[in-house]
This record gives structure tokens, C-alpha cells and sequence, in this order.
């Protein structure tokens, strides 16, 4: 915004309510975005005060995220201006990163790796400076305490803050229905004794019922990887939900295969065990271990990875042997299923498992959604063969079935109404692109599974889009 006389500042010291403040700290309840994400705009001085394992979470997900100004949590690219008036990125010989101060509300971690000044840059890259961690249980002169909380990501907690009004108490997001609901419990407790002056809470879901427990979704996951059988395995649930990763790590045990997660994944439980010990990695989990992805040129928190833990599994192996592996995917990873090449097997997503249990509290069976029935041909052999997920309809599709079905009721071979677990198979053949041009590709350029749709001339991109809609069962494009 343009404003060189400084004009909107005078007319807004006008209103009675005015003041110019400094903020002293940031209380960081937990790591997920929409709460830590716009740190970013603030000044880089500004100290953060959050769990050790919030801190940790944090810089992994900047490590491992888009570089991006949205998104400097932990540290920050230093700016300056240029001569045409514009705000650019200042050399990286000249100028390290500038670290946030992190003060931490609970003990220090062990961190025999040293994770919180690993450096993101390359040996040649920007300069990353030590940053010492401290522990604080004031921020700007005022008493503050961290109270954890259960919630889908690790290290959560509500904010008390003691002020000259008496205390004042933030949730954060909290929730009942995990498995360390005591936590929350335990908080409700705890804040009831400050005898708070004010309460601020969380409300995104205050006017829903409740939820399905983790166990519930449990036993519905286990059931479905059980009738799997011999085929490969997708789960499908919100980043950075450990809690949900450790679950279908413990599935995987349980049906004698292997959980292979992404590098990214990797990097995050990396970053947590240097907090808590017990949180187990590739390196000490024999059931569990990396998918390595056909990159061209890996950054460098990729490089650590396939370093700490060198025997990853390649869409060979998976292709080879997909009875053995349970795949922590998302739709982000989908193209990956073009190198994998799987004949068949099972989508979980989670979100859709989560709403399902809960209305039933009871497992789920593989198959598609009720009003895809009078639209899909029924299966050739057991439930849901050929289906695709809910979310991936329009909605004249949508529409299209429910006239084709007006009952809403299942049809031959569809087991019940908006099944979260989702069977797929790869049709016997592919139909030919017809007056697309020759197939052409780019000389030298390594042809990664996302890179088949982005360096490849108009068939290969036509290929690759028959070929992972008629993966689930869709009609390929016109």
C-alpha cells in the first residue's frame, strides 16, 4: 500500500481505541499452519515461546516445505531493498539466516543430533547460524504456562498467561476423542484451579457431534488392510498426524507388512525422536521404512534422509511385492502409482473413514459409494472393483448418479454408501491416443514419476492421465 505522506496512520490515531503496541513474544500453542504459518510476518527478533516438540515440528516442516516467505517459522531469508524500489532475497555469501528466538516452556530436549541447527543449505549454500535453545516461563514481564492438550499433532498445548486482571487461559486445539484424551482432561483441570479471568477457546467444530475415537478408526483400518489380501495398501490421512502414522504402523505389524512413508515423513520422525526417544524411526523399526522417490535433483533435507536411512524401498520393490507394504500416501503422491504400477488394491482415506466409524462405530468394508451404482458396471469379482472415490465426482457426475439411483440404497456389488476404503484396478488394456502427436521427450532429462506429465511432449501427458483415472476405474479422457 502507497501511502508517502502517511495518511492512513493519522486518520487511524484518531479513533479513541488507538494504541501502538510492540509485541513481546508469540505463544505458539501447537505447529500446525494455520497457527504457526504467519509467523513469518513478523519481525525476526520477536521471540517464540512453545513445547520442545512444537519447536522441532516446526523446523522440520520448514526444512521440508516450499522455500517461501510463508512459511519462515524457524529462520528467515534475510531481504533487502533493490534499485528499482522492489524487496528481494539478499545474496546468500553476503547474509546468513536470521533465527528466530525459540524459548521453550518445557525442559530442553536430549538432541544427540544437534537437529535444531541442522542446516538447511547445502556445504555451499546460505550460512546457518547456532541458535541456543532456552527455557522460559515468562514472556515480555508477564508469567506464562504451557498446558498440554491432546490433539492430532504432537506437542500441543493451552497458553495461561497471568496478567494484572488475573489469568488468562487459551485452548489452543484441543480435543476428547484421541488416544491421549487425558491430556485434555487433565488441562480442563488445571485451568478450572487458576480460576481464569477470562477463557479463549477453539470452536471450528463446537456445533458438531461427537466424533469417532482413534480406536474406532483403528479396528476400521485394520479390518480393511486385513481384507486386502496379497494387494497393495494406501493410507490417506492429514500431514503431519503421527499419531495416525503410528497407528498403521502398528496395522503393519499386526498384518505382517511394512509401512513405507514418504522422505518427508522420515524427516519429521527424524526431528521428533531428538524430543522423545520413544518416537521410533526407519533406523530402529524393522516395520517400517522410506519410499525413495525418482528425483533429479534432491534438495538437501532429501539427501540427509536416504543418509540416515539408506535401505528405502523404490516402486520396484512395491510393484514387486505390494502384498508386503501399506503406502502412507496422499493425493499429492498419487502420480507416484504411475512408476509403482500396481495391479489393484485399496485407497483408505481417512478423512472419509473418520465421518463413517463414527456413524456406525464399526469397521468398514472396501467398496465405492452407493450412488456411483446405477452409474459404474458392477464388479467382476468382490466388492467395489473398479471404483472411484467420492471426492474426485463433479457434480453433474454426482448428480447423474443419484437419478440413476434415486433409492440411495446399494446396488449389485456395492456394499454400502460412501465407503472411505476404496478398491481399484488397472483395466486390461489402455486406449490408444489416436491423433495426438508422436511421443517426444526431453534429451537428458530423467523421467521421474511427476516429471512424465511436466517434461514430456502432449501424448505422454495424455498416457499418464489415461493411465491413473483408469487406475480408479474412471473413463480416460476424450
Amino acid at each position: 500500500m502507497e501511502d508517502p505522506a502517511g495518511r492512513v496512520w493519522e486518520r487511524a490515531r484518531r479513533f479513541p481505541h488507538y494504541r501502538e503496541l510492540r509485541a513481546g513474544a508469540v505463544l505458539l500453542s501447537h505447529a500446525h499452519m494455520d497457527h504457526c504459518g504467519y509467523i513469518s510476518f513478523l519481525d525476526p527478533a520477536i521471540p517464540v515461546v512453545c513445547t520442545a516438540m512444537t519447536a522441532y515440528l516446526a523446523k522440520a516442516i520448514q526444512d521440508a516445505g516450499a522455500h517461501q516467505f510463508e512459511g519462515e517459522m524457524c529462520y528467515a531469508v534475510p531481504r533487502i531493498a533493490g534499485g528499482d524500489g522492489t524487496i528481494g532475497a539478499a545474496p546468500a555469501k553476503d547474509f546468513p539466516f536470521e533465527r528466530r528466538p525459540y524459548r521453550l516452556a518445557d525442559a530442553l530436549p536430549q538432541d544427540p543430533y544437534d537437529f535444531w541447527n541442522l542446516s538447511p543449505s547445502s556445504e555451499r549454500g546460505r550460512h546457518f547460524p547456532a541458535s541456543p535453545l532456552r527455557t522460559a516461563d515468562e514472556a515480555a514481564g508477564l508469567q506464562v504456562r504451557f498446558l498440554p492438550v491432546d490433539h492430532s499433532i504432537y506437542g500441543a498445548a493451552a497458553v495461561a498467561v497471568r496478567t494484572s486482571a488475573g489469568w488468562v487461559v487459551y485452548t489452543g486445539d484441543l480435543r476428547r476423542h484421541g488416544r491421549h484424551r487425558a491430556l485434555t482432561d487433565a488441562f480442563v483441570r488445571q485451568a478450572r484451579a487458576l480460576g481464569p479471568a477470562a477463557l479463549l477457546c477453539e470452536g471450528t467444530n463446537i456445533d458438531r457431534g461427537p466424533g469417532a475415537s482413534e480406536e474406532a478408526v483403528f479396528e476400521a483400518c485394520l479390518e480393511a488392510v486385513r481384507g486386502a489380501g496379497g494387494e497393495l495398501v494406501v493410507a490417506d490421512f492429514g500431514p503431519r498426524n503421527v499419531e495416525r502414522l503410528l497407528a498403521f504402523l502398528e496395522i503393519a505389524r499386526r498384518s505382517g507388512r511394512r509401512l513405507a512413508i514418504t522422505d518427508k515423513d522420515a524427516y519429521l520422525l527424524w526431528a521428533m525422536h531428538a524430543v522423545d526417544p520413544t518416537i521410533p524411526t526407519p533406523a530402529g523399526e524393522a516395520a517400517l521404512v522410506v519410499y525413495r522417490r525418482a528425483l533429479l535433483r534432491p534438495d538437501r533435507w532429501v539427501e540427509l534422509v536416504r543418509e540416515w536411512f539408506p535401505g528405502q524401498v523404490t516402486a520396484a520393490d512395491v510393484h514387486s511385492s505390494p502384498g508386503e507394504y501399506i503406502l502412507c500416501f496422499s493425493f499429492f503422491d498419487v502420480t507416484e502409482l504411475v512408476d509403482i504400477d500396481p495391479d489393484g488394491g485399496i485407497w483408505i482415506y481417512l478423512d472419509l473413514l473418520v465421518q463413517r466409524a463414527a456413524q456406525r462405530g464399526a469397521a468398514v468394508r472396501a467398496g465405492p459409494p452407493a450412488e456411483l451404482a446405477g452409474s459404474l458396471p458392477p464388479a467382476a469379482s468382490g466388492p467395489g472393483r473398479g471404483a472411484l472415490p467420492l471426492p474426485l465426482l463433479r457434480p453433474h457426475q454426482r448428480a447423474r448418479a443419484r437419478r440413476a439411483d434415486p433409492g440411495g440404497g446399494p446396488g449389485p456389488g456395492h456394499p454400502g454408501p460412501h465407503d472411505p476404503t476404496t478398491a481399484f484396478r488397472r483395466p486390461a488394456a489402455r486406449r490408444p491416443c489416436g491423433a495426438h502427436p508422436p511421443r517426444r521427450r526431453t534429451p537428458g532429462v530423467l523421467m521421474g514419476p511427476r516429471r512424465i506429465i511436466h517434461k514430456t511432449a502432449h501424448q505422454d501427458t495424455c498416457m499418464t492421465i489415461r493411465r491413473l483415472t483408469s487406475l480408479f476405474g474412471a473413463s480416460p479422457p476424450a
